[in-house]
């Protein structure tokens, strides 16, 4: 009979998160992709979210753990000196434990690493008569009046609408380029557009498409000290809507695959952005999902219709 440990529970996690100086310092041999893609130096809601998974396999009830970031900086250097220790693990462990949460909300501040920016994506099934070329683009005062209905549903963070039209693939490879461009606004005050993002021709043959329209949302933390709920589950927080906002169905398909109630298609709004498509036919989904999330939902989306029998070549 095999008995199965039993997982200890935990009060309290502090997650120990580097500048790309001290990162350098404790692992001389990594590199700053390695940094960044350990540190998320631009999310600190998915830096604590990956902990947080992380711990989980280990300790029970970790929905009840409270998470302080704890930043290593030149400050730890200093106090492993002053108490004659070496950089090691322990080391770094031993610090974060007699941080108070003063002290990590002050470094957190001082660092700049209290910033989270999520890029999220409002999506529209198209339908195009003949094959094109589809660069669109919103206009500025497509993008005014897109960032007042977003700021109503998004209180606490500021929002960046680049004004791009973009397809599934152009979509996620552009993502770096989207947040660069979203920090040039956010924190250099410099609106910058690049033209078109990249040819994206539409493919022979097909006739229907989901197109993507790129928004960036920055929010910035004056505390440490987090609880589960704020960090688990970051996917459903992607979902925030109104209630009466249409819903993508993947189960029952209406025409291009929408269904649910109407009540965004009356606004102003609706009507701006289908200007832009004219005069091709288009349904928009008022929802934000994630750029990691865009593939299945064109994968779903392309195999609920054809198996309606939809003409669609492209996917």
């Amino acid at each position: 009979m095999r008995l199965h440990r039993k997982l200890p529970c935990l009060k309290q996690a502090n997650i120990t998160r580097y500048t790309f100086d001290a990162w350098k310092r404790c692992f001389p041999q990594s590199n700053y992709n390695e940094w960044y893609a350990q540190t998320y130096p631009d999310n600190l809601l998915n830096f604590l979210e990956n902990a947080a998974i992380s711990i989980g396999k280990n300790y029970a009830a970790i929905e009840k753990t409270k998470f302080m970031v704890v930043t290593i900086n030149e400050e730890y250097f200093r106090w492993i000196q002053e108490n004659k220790l070496e950089d090691t693990v322990e080391s770094r462990t031993a610090y974060a434990s007699q941080i108070t949460e003063a002290d990590a909300v002050r470094l957190l501040l001082e660092e700049k690493l209290n910033v989270n920016y999520e890029i999220m994506f409002l999506y529209a099934a198209v339908m195009l008569e003949n094959d094109h070329s589809t660069n669109f683009m919103l206009s500025d005062e497509i993008i005014a009046k897109l960032k007042i209905y977003l700021e109503s549903i998004y209180k606490s963070q500021e929002i960046f609408i680049p004004g791009y039209i973009l397809k599934t693939d152009t979509a996620v490879k552009n993502s770096e380029k989207l947040l660069n461009l979203a920090k040039a606004f956010f924190d250099e005050h410099q609106k910058v557009r690049l033209g078109v993002m990249e040819t994206q021709e539409y493919a022979k043959g097909a006739n229907l498409s989901l197109y993507f329209i790129p928004v960036i949302l920055k929010r910035e933390f004056a505390k440490a000290v987090f609880e589960f709920e704020e960090i688990e589950g970051n996917e459903k927080r992607l979902f925030e809507r109104y209630p009466n906002m249409l819903m993508f169905d993947q189960a029952g398909f209406m025409k291009y695959g929408i269904s649910g109630v109407e009540e965004f298609v009356k606004t102003d709004l609706y009507q701006d952005i289908k200007e832009v498509f004219y005069p091709y036919e288009i349904e928009i989904i008022p929802n934000l999902v994630s750029s990691d999330q865009i593939i299945e939902i064109e994968t779903n989306f392309v195999k609920e219709l054809r198996n309606m029998g939809a003409k669609i070549l492209h996917a």
